[in-house]
Parts: structure tokens; C-alpha cells; sequence
């Protein structure tokens, strides 16, 4: 038989338990919300989403095009409505320099998955490269097949200059592990408040953060 501070323990638990849970829904309410293009195939999601009007400011233009190497950093989170921990992430880190001679820019793109270089003519050319994603992959299959009919929405942080160049890195090590478990294994990932509600001021050069619809995982 349970005494009562062992009943009071339990209930508190399960309290706790409840608000954590709920805290990401409620919170990720908070943020502005874009329509995102979602597809799954073979079990994992892909995504086409823009942020284009990230670099459409005279600021960030000047930027881009004063010589000095500058990086943008787009990353996706996929959560489920009852944790508040990421299911998966996403990550494409572009170092953009222009050439003042070449009157190009030469852009740096990495991903979890690859690394490549291209050189581009203009901004639009280096915003098309960085900043706008077609059948982005977030996860695999196996983080996504016990989630069936769950639902879910993906959080995105981008920004200019981050204080943390080496997100990518860090997204690959965590992937190459035998035994990764879960996300949240790494607290690089954080949870949804400690990335999007609580984040230090001044982290980035500039931010921009939204969230998507919601949808049901088939």
C-alpha cells in the first residue's frame, strides 16, 4: 500500500510530466507560422520550404557583398505534439564570399550529409543556394516509423553569423553514432523552449524563427 508522500511524489510526477509535454505545443503557438511543403517518401519527410525574404533586407545584401566571408545558417526541427524534444534536425550551413574582383560569390554549402562549393553571379543565385530547400530530407524512416499517426510540425531557426559555426559537425557526429538514441542525447539539440522560446540575445547577427502547419505522420 502507497503511503501518501509517496502518492503526492507520483502525482507531482505525472504533473511535471504533463506540463513538459504540453509546453512545446503551446509554446511553438507563439511562433509565426509559414505553410511548408511536406512529402513522405519511403517513411521520411521531405520538405520544400523558402525563407528567401531572409536576405531581401539592404543590410544583409550589403553584407553579402562586402567581401568578408559571411555564414548563413538554415536548420529544421521536426517535433511530435507530445515531447519536447526534436525527432530529427536538418542543417545547410552556407559560407558566402564575394569576390570583388571576379564579381562573384563563391559559396561553401554543408549538410549532414555532403559538402560542395559553387560559384554564383548574383544574390539571388546565393539566396536560391542557401536558403531555399526542395525535398529536404529531415530523418529517416526509422526515427519516424514509431510515430505513426502522431502529429508533428517542423521549427526553423535560420541566421546570420552565428556564434556556433560548427552545427554542422556536431549534427554529423551525432548521426554517425552506432547507437545514437535519441536526439536529445546531445544537448546541443536542446529542447523546443531552450531553442526557440529561451534563446540568448545576440546569438546570431540576425534571426528569424517560424514554425509549420501540422500534420499527421502516415
Amino acid at each position: 500500500m502507497r503511503t501518501l508522500p509517496h502518492v503526492l511524489a507520483l502525482g507531482l510526477a505525472l504533473a511535471a510530466t504533463t506540463v513538459a509535454c504540453s509546453a512545446p505545443r503551446a509554446h511553438a503557438q507563439e511562433l509565426s507560422e509559414r505553410r511548408v511543403g511536406v512529402r513522405f517518401v519511403e517513411g521520411a519527410p521531405r520538405l520544400d520550404v523558402s525563407v528567401a525574404d531572409f536576405a531581401i533586407d539592404a543590410e544583409t545584401r550589403r553584407k553579402l557583398t562586402s567581401g568578408l566571408p559571411q555564414t548563413i545558417q538554415f536548420r529544421t526541427y521536426a517535433y511530435t505534439a507530445d515531447r519536447a524534444e526534436p525527432v530529427a534536425v536538418a542543417v545547410r550551413s552556407c559560407r558566402v564570399a564575394y569576390d570583388l574582383w571576379e564579381e562573384s560569390f563563391r559559396v561553401q554549402i554543408a549538410s549532414e550529409s555532403r559538402d560542395r562549393t559553387v560559384s554564383v553571379a548574383t544574390i539571388d543565385d546565393v539566396v536560391t543556394q542557401c536558403l531555399v530547400a526542395s525535398q529536404m530530407p529531415v530523418g529517416s524512416a526509422s526515427d519516424w516509423s514509431p510515430l505513426h499517426g502522431r502529429r508533428a510540425w517542423f521549427a526553423v531557426i535560420v541566421e546570420l553569423n552565428p556564434l556556433t559555426p560548427d552545427t554542422v559537425q556536431r549534427i554529423r557526429r551525432w548521426l554517425a553514432r552506432p547507437q545514437r538514441g535519441s536526439v536529445d542525447s546531445d544537448s546541443f539539440f536542446g529542447s523546443f523552449v531552450s531553442l526557440f522560446v529561451n534563446r540568448g540575445i545576440g546569438a546570431a547577427e540576425r534571426t528569424l524563427r517560424f514554425r509549420s502547419q501540422e500534420l499527421e505522420v502516415p
